[in-house]
């Protein structure tokens, strides 16, 4: 299915919250991961900026550079810190970091809020103003790791 095609029939079905919470889960290629920055960079919602921070670290991948790998991947940390810090209740900010650092390499050192994390969101998930299947699909992401 087109990319395009793809993210307007998430569009239609979701809030916009929801949709790029979505989208987010369906990045799997360059292309899709610069479909989903495009479209993000120009959102205005809070939850974007997360979103966005986590598309940058994923950036790192589809780069040759060690150099621009670490670049991609400490200008998405920084942002995800910087709204965390900021938003300490957030459950997207929470939830992203929890992935990011379940799945960033262990030369990183970029684990220590994962316990703590997956806590958080356990305990805060169902006040959450998120779709309930989003909500299944975050806390079945959580088990998975």
């Amino acid at each position: 299915m087109n990319v395009f095609v793809f993210i307007g029939l998430l569009l239609v079905s979701f809030s916009e919250e929801d949709s790029i919470r979505m989208q987010y889960h369906h990045v799997n290629s360059k292309e899709s991961l610069e479909t989903f920055i495009s479209i993000i960079e120009k959102s205005d919602l809070p939850v974007s900026e997360v979103y966005l921070a986590s598309a940058y670290m994923q950036m790192a991948k589809y780069v040759f550079s060690p150099y621009s790998k670490l670049k991609y991947f400490n200008k998405g940390k920084d942002m995800l810190e910087v709204f965390i810090s900021k938003n300490p209740n957030n459950i997207d900010g929470k939830y992203v970091r929890y992935l990011v650092q379940s799945n960033a390499p262990s030369f990183l050192g970029y684990s220590s809020d994962m316990v703590s994390d997956k806590i958080f969101i356990r305990e805060n998930i169902n006040e959450a103003d998120i779709g309930v299947s989003l909500k299944k699909m975050m806390l079945d992401n959580l088990s998975n790791e």
